[in-house]
């Protein structure tokens, strides 16, 4: 493990579940020192989220989203609590927190107190609403924004709803999250007056997302469905001969159409009306997907797999989970890394997006125990 670009940054994580522990994680694999502050007795909720796991005893979600992090343990509701934790934020640089608005106000240890014992601290707060608005102290969790914000609705029939996919709305919370605080720390660096105070909301950053989806219904006004996205951008998935999925994409330039057509051995669709331009395939999209859908059927998906990527179409195997944490691509590049629990248990989580130069390691891969045996004095020596 080396120095990463936060090395010598230490973040005070005050956050449980999804969004701020996503935040959190990203600074640490930066570099940051993160000290995630939980509360006595069961700490972050989702250490035990769902009930303890037969094999660990630590929960695999936990580990994937708290793991390079240092664990410290405060009941902000007791007076000796408090103190410790303004004697942490008076060392520390920037602070993350997931409370609802008003929380730690409530505790007595919110911005205000905070702003006395470091004034100049970059500090974070991500929130299902954010803290104004007529909907800020509602609970939310990631489904209740993924309803609000219209996301939900791209990824299951409004008829038949039903969650759907990973927790998109709290990963967004946590990734704009994890950006605020290294902007406050850029302007920071530099000697700018800029913001130290930061608010991050997952609805916005839902609908950060959605900014096509957004100006496609303002232009057309037409609502876009889970079914939207192939006929718009040309993506389309097959059943190969061997019933295993795959995926290709077709929406530009003209060469990946002349070259697909090639494969399958259906040149002649070419010269189809339907289908000779591209403004005639969108019309007559689902057409054009049947007439595929057919060809495919073929062969086997690793025969198909290996005709497109030698003529150099847009294309890949249709994964499950199971079949991309194996992928020779995703080992070898590092991907997907193994974590240490706090009881020696192994977790498989995925290795940081962002890679520095050489490849170096920035964040360590043990989940920390609950407190751990870390010391406040650790933190208030710098």
């Amino acid at each position: 493990m080396s120095g990463g670009p936060l090395a010598g940054v230490t973040v005070i994580e005050c956050a449980s579940y999804i969004s701020g522990p996503y935040a959190g994680l990203l600074l640490a694999q930066l570099g940051a020192d993160v000290v995630k502050v939980e509360a006595p007795g069961g700490g972050d909720s989702f250490r035990r989220w769902g009930g303890t796991s037969r094999r660990t005893r630590t929960r695999p979600q936990f580990a994937s989203l708290n793991y390079g992090k240092r664990s410290v343990t405060i009941d902000l509701r007791e007076t000796a609590g408090k103190a410790a934790y303004l004697d942490l934020i008076e060392h520390a640089d920037a602070l993350v927190e997931n409370f609802r608005p008003g929380t730690l106000d409530r505790f007595g240890v919110g911005e205000a107190s905070v702003r006395e014992r470091n004034p100049g601290m970059v500090y974070c707060t991500v929130t299902g609403f954010g803290p104004t608005g007529p909907y800020a102290t509602r609970p939310a969790y990631d489904a209740i924004v993924q309803a609000f914000s219209g996301l939900w609705s791209l990824l299951s029939p409004i008829s038949e709803p039903r969650a759907v996919g990973p927790a998109m709305s709290d990963a967004l919370g946590g990734l704009h999250g994890a950006l605020a605080v290294v902007a406050g720390l850029a302007g920071a660096a530099r000697g700018q007056d800029s913001p130290r105070r930061f608010d991050v909301s997952m609805l916005a950053s839902s609908l950060s997302l959605l900014g096509s989806t957004v100006a496609n219904y303002a232009e057309s006004g037409e609502l876009e469905t889970p079914y939207s996205r192939g006929r718009r951008s040309h993506s389309l998935a097959f059943l190969a001969g061997d019933g295993r999925p795959l995926a290709v994409h077709l929406s530009s330039p003209e060469k990946f159409w002349v070259r697909l057509t090639d494969v399958v051995g259906r040149a002649d669709l070419r010269e189809n009306a339907r289908f000779s331009t591209y403004p005639a395939r969108l019309e007559h999209f689902e057409e054009l997907r049947a007439e595929l859908e057919s060809a495919f059927t073929a062969k086997p998906r690793h025969q198909w797999l290996e005709q497109l990527y030698e003529a150099d179409v847009p294309a890949a195997p249709l994964y499950t989970i199971d079949e991309v944490v194996t992928d020779p691509h995703v080992r070898e590049t590092g991907s997907i890394r193994d974590a240490t629990g706090p009881a020696g248990e192994r977790f498989l989580v995925p290795r940081t997006a962002i890679r520095f130069a050489g490849d170096l390691e920035a964040c360590s891969m043990e989940v920390p125990p609950l407190g751990g045996r870390l010391h406040i004095e650790e933190l208030t020596t710098r």
